[in-house]
């Protein structure tokens, strides 16, 4: 009864190792095969996240480009061009009106968008029509 009882025993032992083993190796495949998942996952992320981002500054370079024209300066534009592009009346009305407002900044840019006959005509307007109260400070931001 002893031997067949120590021959149990060893099997048992023996099929629980073997078991083991077993379960051990299924987990272990079972790992790889789970980072080679995770991984093929993760790549095709990452392409899709790169290819969005490529397209995103593409749109971006694009449209950038397509915006830095507006930033052009006027120079050099005749009385009805501006009033066309400001669309107002009297574009001299609307200068002095910008400074009486206290736009300084966009009068001086008004005032340098014009070309030489047409500041002319704003000194002849601004001395002919305007208050002699605005006469110095407005010649002042002409300058």
């Amino acid at each position: 009864m002893t031997a067949t009882a120590n021959f149990r025993q060893v099997a048992q032992y023996i099929g629980l190792a073997i078991c083991g083993l077993m379960m051990r190796t299924a987990f272990g495949v079972f790992g790889i095969l789970w980072g080679i998942i995770r991984e093929i996952v993760n790549g095709v992320f990452r392409v899709a996240i790169g290819v969005i981002v490529a397209i995103l500054s593409t749109i971006a370079y694009f449209g950038f480009i397509l915006w830095l024209p507006t930033w052009q300066r006027r120079n050099s534009k005749t009385v009805a061009q501006q009033c066309r592009y400001y669309e107002v009346d009297n574009i001299f009305v609307y200068m002095v009106e910008t400074y009486i407002n206290g736009n300084f900044s966009t009068f001086r840019r008004l005032y340098h968008e014009l070309n030489k006959d047409a500041r002319r005509d704003f000194m002849d307007f601004l001395l002919s029509e305007v208050e002699p109260t605005y006469w110095r400070e407005i010649l002042k931001q002409t300058i």
